[in-house]
């Protein structure tokens, strides 16, 4: 069975038994995935059952939301008091009730004393730490190249991590000149940084050098497939697209059991206007990656190369998966924008105004800062279809006005604003 049919299908009651029993398993994500399906499948059911299964759904957020507050505890005691604060923030959005606010309030109480404490106490990591960290990620095969290398390289590496890309250039470039005549990983390293430094041409002359000198590709699988992408990011900018469909194939073919080359080649090719060859390679990609640990993005993205199609409800089905692989993890503050936005929408057009309203509501409090305006607005606009107090409305609507900066901005605020005088 796919991963949306899993999602979407079965009946009322099927469903519903598998909630009980994921439930008396504690294992309240699922069970609430599994009481939503069955609301789904509810036409037709007495009421009294409905009524049964939004309860369980209610006593799932609860065990959800507990579980975020123990989750936050731990963080706390391990001394990670950022980590643990994080978690508290979006309990009253699974769970908000009286009870659960005063929980919150009294960890948020011992936390922010915690991170004051721990602050002054902050340990600054060294280079030889910084150094363990960054070489940890490295293949044997480039370790084994980089342990040639004298104290310039480290340094070089060092200065990269920290964003003074110029200065790893020009230490790395040294280290090329004078002790890299046999290397073949430091061109890699070296391109990233020309890159970032926005040197494109050197960039590229240093990423299409690895790729040619790099003798044993199985043993540098990873590499390439990064050196690929971003030659392939490179040709797309300069409008080579049949150099960039080259670079993301020759990724493809040197890792295939790597769905990422997979995606890379599903974006570029809608975005080529190619929508059946994207749709295929992306569901390629969902084949190759499996069902045991699933990468959300190809379901994302197969949602907007069907929405570019006019397939929405497909798009949907896939919007969906992303969102409510969330909601199983627990972990509401990560909505994936582009996925939960996009859905949110389509969820307005089939007129249920609540489950898009949600939607909102939780990127609101996420991470995506940068439009922070829209989601704000559009709780407001939506709580008031729907009917909503008027101080929840309002609380969005201040949020709004806070958040907003260009012209336009203001201006949409302004026609909500009175819009809803004009419907008192």
């Amino acid at each position: 069975m796919s991963f949306v049919k899993w999602i979407t299908g079965g009946t009322f009651e099927s469903n519903r038994d598998e909630g009980e029993q994921l439930f008396s398993n504690e294992d309240f994500g699922e069970a609430k995935l599994a009481y939503q399906r069955a609301l789904k499948k509810a036409k037709g059911v007495q009421e009294n059952e409905i009524a049964k299964i939004r309860q369980k759904i209610a006593d799932c957020n609860e065990a959800l939301a507990q579980k975020r507050i123990d989750a936050a505890r731990e963080y706390f005691e391990a001394g990670d008091v950022e980590r643990a604060l994080e978690f508290l923030e979006d309990v009253l959005l699974i769970c908000d009730t009286d009870d659960m606010a005063n929980r919150v309030d009294a960890c948020r109480e011992d936390f922010v004393k915690a991170e004051a404490r721990a602050m002054s106490e902050e340990h600054e990591m060294s280079e030889e730490e910084l150094l363990a960290v960054i070489s940890g990620a490295w293949s044997a095969a480039q370790a084994q190249e980089f342990s040639n290398y004298t104290e310039l390289f480290y340094q070089g590496i060092i200065k990269g991590h920290d964003g003074e890309h110029r200065e790893a250039v020009d230490l790395l470039s040294s280290v090329l000149a004078d002790e890299g005549a046999e290397g073949v990983f430091i061109h890699l390293e070296l391109g990233r940084q020309q890159l970032l430094a926005e040197d494109i041409a050197a960039g590229q002359e240093s990423l299409e050098t690895f790729v040619a000198k790099c003798p044993e590709p199985d043993q540098a699988k990873d590499e390439l497939v990064v050196a690929y992408n971003l030659l392939a990011n490179i040709y797309i900018k300069e409008e080579r697209f049949d150099a960039a469909e080259d670079a993301l194939m020759k990724a493809y073919r040197t890792a295939p059991e790597n769905h990422l080359p997979l995606l890379n080649l599903g974006i570029f090719l809608r975005e080529r206007g190619e929508f059946e060859r994207s749709k295929r390679t992306l569901e390629n990609a969902m084949d190759t990656m499996g069902a045991m640990h699933p990468d959300m993005r190809v379901f994302r993205e197969l949602g907007h190369t069907h929405m570019a199609m006019d397939k929405k409800q497909e798009a949907r089905e896939f919007y969906q998966a992303v969102v409510d692989h969330c909601c199983q993890r627990g972990i509401h503050e990560q909505y994936d924008p582009e996925a939960a936005l996009p859905l949110a929408r389509l969820l307005e057009e089939e007129n249920k105004l609540r489950e898009a309203c949600d939607i909102y509501r939780h990127l609101a409090n996420g991470y995506d800062k940068a439009n922070f305006f829209e989601y704000n607005i559009e709780s407001a606009r939506l709580l008031a279809a729907l009917k909503e107090k008027e101080g929840l409305v309002a609380q969005y609507l201040a949020s709004a006005a806070e958040l907003a900066q260009t012209e336009s901005q203001k201006e949409r605020l302004l026609a909500l604003e009175n819009s809803l005088q004009r419907h008192e």
